[in-house]
């Protein structure tokens, strides 16, 4: 399966996140910090230096999915595939793929915070 660009650039990512934090966590107060809905845990995370500028990186996500009535729930784990690169000093993501390697269909579809 091809992949599926849904953000290009720092703007686009900041954009995502924003309306994002308002789907998924309705209710918390602006720069509030809490559990939600959804959390994303990130493990397991590897850094390769490619190059004085550059380096690769992999790293596994369990999403969990918070749903009332019954509880925290595993919607799906996958992981990370970064391409990183140094500008000015500064490390940015020059490109990340997102792999689902399994999910929860039926919990996602209950949910209804992800169409259909």
């Amino acid at each position: 399966m091809a992949a599926r660009v849904l953000a290009k650039g720092r703007l686009a990512m900041f954009a995502i996140g924003e309306s994002d934090r308002k789907r998924f966590n309705a209710g918390a107060a602006e720069g509030e910090r809490s559990f939600g809905v959804m959390r994303h845990v990130v493990t397991n995370s590897v850094v390769d230096l490619t190059g004085a500028d550059t380096a690769n990186a992999i790293c596994y996500v369990t999403t969990i999915l918070n749903q009332e009535g019954f509880g925290p729930q595993i919607l799906g784990i996958g992981r990370y595939e970064d391409e990183f690169v140094k500008v000015n000093g500064e490390w940015l993501i020059k490109r990340r793929v997102i792999v689902s390697d399994m999910g929860n269909q039926e919990l996602a579809k209950a949910s209804g915070l992800f169409g259909g």
